[in-house]
């Protein structure tokens, strides 16, 4: 056999292996552990939440963490070749474990490492440690109702202003044809020009 033939030999059976492993049920498991979509919530990322499965060892001694850690760590070179150190922070009251890296990874990066963890058939799902910040909103019972505060369309996406500033100190003037008596209103109207003279034909 030549080495031309030869070489294109190796190579399909390279990719017949390839196609294998990605079918197999291991690897069928792990993407369904993954969750990526917290990447998309910043451009880097060094804490990541990693379930291990009831049973397993680093699930009941936490102490073994460590060593799975590094174990993934050896075979992730990222940056330039540069390796980055994982390492455990605690366990969450849900049984979880926070994990951190030495340095902040890139999107890519970050998934690649999380790639590697879930590939352990100990690991029952990994996700990135991301910040959630929730928007303040009003005790009205009927806010549900007015969508005009809301975020969909045609609203003005008022819960996420109130973050900011709720308005306080600010003066507004109503330029309309007048109020009505409103719990939420009475104790803050200021004295001004009513334009109305005849409130039958206003």
């Amino acid at each position: 056999m030549s080495k031309k033939k030869s070489h294109r030999l190796r190579r399909r059976v390279l990719a017949a292996s390839t196609m294998l492993v990605l079918a197999s049920p291991l690897a069928l498991h792990a993407a369904e552990r993954l969750d990526l979509a917290g990447l998309q919530s910043a451009d880097r990322h060094d804490r990541f939440i990693v379930k291990y499965r009831d049973g397993s060892a680093a699930q009941a001694q936490p102490a073994t963490i460590d060593a799975a850690l590094g174990s993934v760590a050896g075979r992730l070179a990222v940056g330039g070749g540069k390796q980055r150190r994982l390492e455990h922070l605690r366990r969450t009251a849900v049984g979880a474990d926070v994990v951190r890296t030495s340095r902040k990874l890139d999107r890519a990066d970050a998934e690649s490492l999380m790639r590697q963890l879930a590939a352990d058939p100990d690991v029952e799902y990994i996700e990135v440690d991301k910040l959630n910040r929730a928007f303040w909103t009003p005790n009205d019972p009927r806010f549900s109702q007015q969508y005009g505060f809301g975020t969909g369309a045609g609203g003005i996406r008022a819960t996420t202003a109130w973050d900011v500033t709720k308005g306080a100190g600010a003066v507004v003037a109503v330029l309309d044809t007048g109020i009505a008596s409103h719990s939420d209103l009475n104790a803050n109207i200021l004295p001004g020009y009513d334009f109305i003279s005849d409130t039958t034909v206003a």
